[in-house]
Order: structure tokens, then C-alpha cells, then sequence
């Protein structure tokens, strides 16, 4: 109950009130896979995620924080998204670094990979972002990370779960060394509590 509730305060309080009640909907029925959210210079899908709903009813939600990143990136930058989510910081860093730089982006959930993926396919015209399908942390091997329906919410857990699910995980260094890059220009890391490991 305290779940609804808090959702209706949400759309009450939304400043589109009526587009968060459609993009719940959509996001709901998977219909949401049908539109699209348009950036200036690319474009994501409307997977049913979390993030993607938030930036389907408000395009501009988030812009600060690309704007911010993307002018510490310059022509020819390597940059690596830790926690890469939908690519929403991938694209505009990807075009801020142009095509001789290099982006490393990192999503360890694999439905949120595979929203990355389709939207790296959708934006084909950008050709310099290498997703990897993994966690990063102190040694390699394989990590529990929670597969709840809000999926905004994931993280690393200790406790096996109905809800859980096994990724694999590699030190950051080992992918840098495996994919050739020697200077990197931004390290971005967004894992839900996990940046110390």
C-alpha cells in the first residue's frame, strides 16, 4: 500500500503529470519498447527501465551532469563508464570524445546490458563506444548482484535470492590492459555503493 501511495504522490507532484501516467503504462504492458526519448545528436529506446521512464517523461532530465562530464572530455579522450546503466552518459561522452578516442562502458546487470546494447545499435552512426558486460572489482571471478523489478535499484548483494543473479567480474585494470588503452581521461563510477571495491 505505502508502494501506491507513493506513487501517486509522485505523479501528483511530477510537473507532467498525465506523461508519467502514460509512461507507466508503457513501461508496464512493455509496450515502451515502441518510442523513443530524442537527444540532440542521438537517441534511446524507451526500454521499461526506471532511468529510461524518468528521461522519456523529461528529455532534459539529467542534461547538467552530461553537459558537466562531457566538457572534461576532449577529441581523442579515453573514457570509461563505470556503471554505464542505458548509456545515458556513454552517448554524449562517446561525441565529446569524437571518433579517435575510445569509450569503455560498463553495465554489470544484463536486462540493463542489453537496454545499453540496443541502444548502441540504435545510435550506429557512433563507433567509438566498446560495452562490456561485467562488474568491476578487487579480483576476478563472478559476483551476486539483485535483479529487482526496479531496476534503478540494483547492486552487488552477498545472499544468493530468487532475486539475484550471477555476473561476472574483472578487475579494472585487466580491462584496460585487454583493450589496449593507456591514458584515460575520465573514469566515471556510478555502482550503486560498490566504488570502493
Amino acid at each position: 500500500m505505502a508502494h501506491i501511495k507513493e506513487r501517486i504522490a509522485l505523479v501528483i507532484n511530477s510537473k507532467r503529470p498525465v506523461k508519467l501516467l502514460i509512461a507507466y503504462a508503457l513501461r508496464k504492458t512493455k509496450l515502451s519498447s515502441l518510442f523513443f526519448i530524442q537527444k540532440s545528436l542521438y537517441r534511446l529506446r524507451f526500454f521499461p527501465s526506471a532511468l529510461l521512464m524518468h528521461l522519456w517523461v523529461d528529455a532534459d532530465a539529467r542534461e547538467e551532469e552530461a553537459i558537466f562530464l562531457s566538457k572534461l572530455v576532449k577529441i581523442g579522450s579515453n573514457v570509461i563508464d563505470v556503471g554505464a546503466n542505458v548509456g545515458t552518459l556513454t552517448f554524449p561522452l562517446a561525441l565529446a570524445a569524437g571518433r579517435q578516442g575510445k569509450i569503455l562502458s560498463i553495465e554489470a546487470h544484463p536486462t540493463t546490458f542489453r537496454y545499453l546494447s540496443g541502444n548502441i545499435a540504435l545510435n550506429n552512426h557512433i563507433q567509438n563506444i566498446h560495452p562490456y558486460h561485467l562488474a568491476l572489482g578487487e579480483h576476478e571471478g563472478e559476483i551476486l548482484f539483485s535483479s529487482v523489478s526496479s531496476d534503478d535499484m540494483n547492486k552487488v548483494i552477498s545472499d544468493p535470492n530468487n532475486h539475484s543473479v550471477t555476473v561476472p567480474m574483472r578487475t579494472l585494470d585487466g580491462v584496460i590492459q585487454e583493450c589496449g588503452v593507456t591514458k584515460i581521461r575520465l573514469l566515471k563510477i556510478d555502482v550503486e555503493g560498490y566504488e570502493f571495491f
